[in-house]
């Protein structure tokens, strides 16, 4: 079973790399980074006892796939994975790296 971040990451046995570039080089798991703001931006319009209970739900379900997705990842990609992972966060980017790229955008 493949949880949804799979799908932005393709395998280097179909010829393709694992891609870094975009939003994916500022968190590893966009998709879920996005639909975490999402949660929290409903439960700020809409708070309720059952809309917070189901967003933390959602947000179990996401760590859930987090590590599987990663456990994977590793077997596919090996040492590469390993690196990216010790150089992008998971969820939340770092402010840092997000001011240093927007002070010295790459020339084309």
């Amino acid at each position: 079973h493949e949880f949804i971040g799979m799908r932005q990451m393709k395998g280097e046995n179909n010829g393709q790399s694992m891609q870094q570039e975009g939003m994916l080089s500022f968190v590893r798991h966009p998709l879920y980074s996005g639909s975490i703001l999402a949660i929290l931006g409903y439960l700020i319009f809409a708070p309720s006892l059952t809309n917070l209970i189901m967003g933390m739900i959602l947000v179990l379900y996401f760590i859930t796939g987090i590590y599987f997705e990663e456990k994977k990842l590793v077997i596919e990609f090996g040492e590469k994975y390993i690196r990216y992972k010790g150089q992008v966060p998971a969820l939340l980017p770092s402010w840092k790296k997000i001011f240093r790229q927007h002070k010295n955008p790459k020339k084309k």
